[in-house]
């Protein structure tokens, strides 16, 4: 019986990008990849911010019980694909032990603190780049 594979996308504070990723790849792949998000320097229990829920919204995706969490907190060998938000987060990753070959790295900024066309942007940016890997996550 094959397994379900599992995909783990990291973004800085896993309260704008992440749980977004996270809710678009569980959309675009169909629910047939386990995905979950953390954050490289996350603090745990923080809600989604206010500006990413109202966007997933837009796009039919309910991100409003997301909490934050450390990607320090998980066993990180568990997952057989890890998505970087950016190069640098991708760096930090390998710095902290994730096999370069499980880790893909895409370039989205970070709307943390600007406003909700930033958000739009990011979701857009986030989509288009997950469509690409889309294949490779289910």
């Amino acid at each position: 019986m094959p397994t379900t594979k599992r995909v783990l996308i990291v973004c800085t504070g896993n309260t704008c990008r992440s749980p977004m990723a996270e809710a678009l790849a569980r959309s675009i792949t169909g629910g047939s990849v386990q995905v979950e998000s953390a954050g490289i320097e996350a603090p745990d229990g923080m809600p989604a911010t206010e500006h990413a829920v109202t966007a997933m919204a837009e796009r039919g995706a309910d991100i409003t019980n997301h909490r934050s969490r450390s990607v320090e907190s998980l066993d990180i060998r568990q997952f057989d694909v890890v998505v970087a938000m950016t190069p640098w987060i991708a760096d930090r990753l390998r710095r902290l032990g994730v096999d370069p070959a499980r880790i893909r790295s895409i370039h989205v900024d970070d709307p943390y603190c600007k406003g909700l066309a930033e958000y739009r942007q990011a979701a857009d940016e986030i989509e288009q780049a997950l469509r690409q890997l889309a294949s490779e996550l289910s």
